[in-house]
């Protein structure tokens, strides 16, 4: 699974491929993105006093406009929370309020989390309900920051 696209999150993905080119990849449906979106025709602004030749798709785009990836995967797009194998579930990054507290709760709770470092992709939200649940348990493990162990 992939969060998001950035290049913390995915450059380990061309290794994974290698040695498993069948294995699913969950990433998150996007509008414009790296894991083989799509854009409607009509998402380009048009100019038609520009001749012809100079226009996108000659003046002529597809109703539906395809973008490549630069891997070739079983990209499995996910658009809401869904399990992805038996108690294996995936979050989109605007998750509900009440699911961050819910699985805030459920870290210290349920799984005997005793001391968390969450990081950049975490979101303010989640920053914010882990603070409260985990107090001075709670380390803030951004860009730079050191997290004694």
């Amino acid at each position: 699974m992939l969060s998001h696209r950035h290049g913390d999150h995915t450059t380990g993905l061309a290794h994974v491929l290698s040695v498993n080119p069948s294995v699913p990849v969950w990433v998150p449906r996007e509008l414009y993105g790296i894991f083989g979106s799509s854009l409607p025709g009509t998402f380009y602004p048009r100019c038609p006093t520009l001749p012809i030749e100079r226009r996108y798709y000659d003046g002529f785009p597809p109703e539906l406009i395809r973008h490549g990836t630069p891997w070739v995967a079983d990209f499995r797009h996910v658009a809401e929370p869904t399990e992805i194998a038996p108690q294996v579930h995936v979050h989109s990054v605007l998750t509900a309020p009440e699911e961050i507290e819910r699985l805030a709760l459920a870290l210290r709770n349920e799984w005997g989390v005793r001391r968390i470092a969450p990081g950049h992709c975490t979101g303010e939200p989640g920053f914010e309900a882990l603070q409260r649940h985990f107090g001075d348990a709670y380390s803030y493990a951004g860009l730079g920051c050191r997290v004694a162990i």
